[in-house]
C-alpha cells in the first residue's frame, strides 16, 4: 500500500504504510552511508518533515 493512496483515519491506520516506508528508508540510508554520502543528515530532516506533514493532513 502507498502512503498516498488512502488517508489514514486513525494512528493505527497509518502505521503498516509508515513502517514500510521507514525499512526503505533505512535500507536507502545504509546504501548513502556504504557509500560516503554527504546528504544523509539533510534527507533524514526531509523525510521526518514530509512524515509529519502527511500525519497532520
Amino acid at each position: 500500500m502507498q502512503i498516498e493512496s488512502k488517508t489514514p483515519s486513525t494512528e493505527a491506520d497509518i502505521f503498516e504504510p509508515t513502517h514500510a516506508a521507514t525499512e526503505r528508508i533505512k535500507n536507502l540510508a545504509e546504501e548513502i552511508e556504504e557509500n560516503k554520502g554527504k546528504h544523509e543528515t539533510g534527507a533524514r530532516k526531509a523525510l521526518g518533515e514530509d512524515f509529519a506533514f502527511i500525519v497532520k493532513t
